[in-house]
């Protein structure tokens, strides 16, 4: 095992990242399930809702491993989870306008103000309850063992 100059191995620098990836893929699969527009798809995409969900937890995994990567290990547990919440939010609520953006506003003419309303308001309590258990889960995750 080799030692980086911070003096940290190579191989604990790393840890707790794929469990927290794990946490923020289901974390993802509830919010886009729960968030998802009831309405029929302009795209079709409620043949194949499974593939969706799982393209968009490989890439809240993906996004929580390059968020783990660009925040030292020095910052502590709190600080990496803080970090990866923050951008998680940031994707769902994304993920959500797109979702809406395909699903709803496709059928008909929506001006961006109004979108970004509809999302806000349909999103706000799946956002901030997978924000939240993500919060309290993420820290135990990431820290040393």
């Amino acid at each position: 095992m080799s030692v980086q100059a911070t003096g940290v191995p190579r191989a604990r620098r790393f840890e707790g990242a794929l469990p927290a990836a794990v946490l923020t893929a289901l974390a993802t699969a509830v919010q886009v399930t729960w968030a998802a527009p009831v309405l029929e798809s302009a795209a079709g995409w409620n043949v194949s809702a499974l593939v969706y969900v799982s393209v968009l937890c490989l890439v809240a995994g993906a996004a929580t491993l390059a968020a783990l990567a660009l925040c030292p290990r020095r910052h502590g547990a709190a600080a990496r989870t803080r970090w990866v919440v923050l951008t998680m939010v940031a994707y769902w609520v994304l993920a959500n306008w797109i979702d809406f953006s395909v699903r709803v506003a496709a059928w008909s003419t929506f001006e961006t103000s109004s979108i970004a309303l509809h999302v806000l308001r349909a999103s706000a309590l799946p956002v901030a309850a997978c924000a939240v258990a993500l919060a309290l889960l993420l820290p135990r995750a990431l820290v040393r063992r």
